[in-house]
């Protein structure tokens, strides 16, 4: 009966069966026995299983069908509309659900005002609500336009409405106070960040990793490493584990700091028991890059391990595969920057520029520049090849002596008016330089003037 499949499709939601509520939806449209409950059975669906864009599409299923949602139906779409990023279906949406009176649909306008940077929009809609809807201002409406303030960088506003919380006799809690410091954060102001996690606790609030996260990663963007070190300990003290977040503010530091002593120190947080360097793409990136910079071999020795343990798990992107090759070449493993290269387009994750850089610096780094000039040809067609990578082939030729090479390469360049610049040339003069080419070297020479490029030191020598 109706009854009994949408009861099924509601049941589906908890057991995250979209197969069959779809099967379900598809038979009662069948019976031409759809309404609006049916349609918010189905969007609850796919919100369970975070399909929010399909969850989103739903409500052009709800206009063709000639339904007109209601107050709580726009609030959830607008929610929905904000996480899959569908900003202009958030728009149609707030406008087509003004005079409904929802306050989902005030606070997911002044949320997604914000995520756009609309400040004065968002701080609208709040004032709107409160005019019309007094009784309905909470903590969670201060909350979120409080948010919308910080996360556009506007701490006076966010203290107005921090303020403004305790007149109106609203008790701010744990969100309140890690808003408030997520926005200071985000300003470096570390003496801000601090007096109001001295504030939260004289309030009896106890700051958590979120609080603890965005003090460390205030501390790391100054750089301030005995401050960091204070952080960490005090986390260790109150038994926070050290998670993604603070692996990945680690790492970043550890990419920015010139001191290799600080780096090394910051790079040792991955000896620790309890750090996991794949449960996250973005995290385990910042690893990669962080080691691959300092050159940190142990360290990259373990990542790659760990990503072969544990690597389908990720949700690995072609920036994730450049860094791969590129640890691969760094430790000196052309035949694995390979593997991963492979591994990347069975997984149907299409290569860029960099990506292909990465390969035929690792292959030539190898001394594999055979190898490297023939990946090159497969994918030169397909991705752009950009001066970096010309230049690699051409300094892998002219140090395995092969100027005839290296000069068709140059032929290449000139051809596709690829860019030239000093490392181009330099590389092609000592390519036929070493191979007592020397009127050959004077040609490339005479074209590097003529190109506008000065010769320099290494040039001449």
């Amino acid at each position: 009966s109706d009854g009994f499949c949408r009861y099924a499709m509601s049941r589906c939601a908890e057991s995250q069966n979209v197969p069959l509520a779809e099967a379900l939806l598809a038979e009662l449209k069948g019976q031409s026995s759809v309404n609006l409950q049916t349609y918010k059975c189905m969007m609850k669906v796919y919100a369970c299983v975070g399909r929010y864009d399909k969850a989103c599409d739903v409500y052009q299923e709800i206009v063709e069908a000639g339904i007109e949602p209601d107050g709580v139906t726009y609030g959830n779409l607008m929610k929905f509309a904000a996480k899959a990023g569908r900003y202009a279906l958030a728009q149609e949406l707030l406008r087509k659900s003004e005079g409904t009176g929802c306050v989902k649909t005030f606070l997911w306008t002044i949320r997604i005002a914000g995520q756009e940077g609309d400040l004065p929009r968002a701080m609208g809609a709040f004032e709107q609500l409160r005019n019309e809807q007094p009784g309905m201002v909470d903590g969670m409406a201060y909350n979120i336009v409080i948010d919308a303030c910080c996360s556009n960088k506007d701490m006076k506003g966010a203290t107005h409405y921090f303020d403004e919380m305790e007149v109106a006799g609203l008790r701010r809690n744990h969100v309140t106070y890690n808003t408030m410091i997520k926005g200071y954060s985000a300003l470096s102001n570390l003496a801000k960040v601090k007096e109001m996690i001295a504030e939260m606790q004289a309030n009896g609030y106890t700051p958590d990793a979120a609080s603890y996260s965005c003090l460390l990663g205030c501390a790391a963007r100054q750089l301030d490493f005995d401050e960091v070190w204070r952080i960490l300990q005090e986390m260790e003290n109150r038994r926070l584990r050290t998670d993604s977040y603070v692996v990945s503010i680690m790492m970043q530091a550890a990419r920015r700091t010139q001191c290799m002593k600080q780096a090394a120190e910051a790079l040792s947080i991955l000896d620790r028991p309890d750090v996991e360097i794949c449960e996250d793409a973005i995290v385990f990136n910042t690893v990669l890059d962080a080691c691959i910079a300092h050159r940190d071999c142990r360290h990259l020795d373990r990542a790659l391990k760990e990503f072969q343990k544990q690597g389908s798990k990720l949700q690995a992107t072609t920036r994730t595969y450049g860094l791969l090759i590129k640890a691969c070449g760094t430790l000196g493993r052309a035949s694995q920057s390979m593997e991963m290269w492979r591994d990347m387009l069975a997984r149907n994750i299409q290569p860029n520029s960099v990506t292909l850089g990465c390969i035929i610096d690792a292959l030539v780094e190898g001394r594999c520049v055979d190898e490297a000039l023939a990946l090159f040809q497969e994918w030169k067609g397909k991705v752009k090849c950009d001066t970096i990578t010309y230049s690699t082939l051409i300094k892998g030729f002219s140090a395995i002596n092969d100027p005839d090479r290296a000069m068709a390469l140059y032929a290449d360049m000139k051809t596709l008016g690829v860019q030239l610049n000093h490392v181009v040339y330099t590389a092609l003069i000592t390519a036929c330089a070493r191979m007592g080419q020397t009127k050959r070297a004077d040609s490339v020479l005479a074209d590097m003037i003529a190109d506008g490029c000065t010769p320099n030191a290494i040039t001449y020598s």
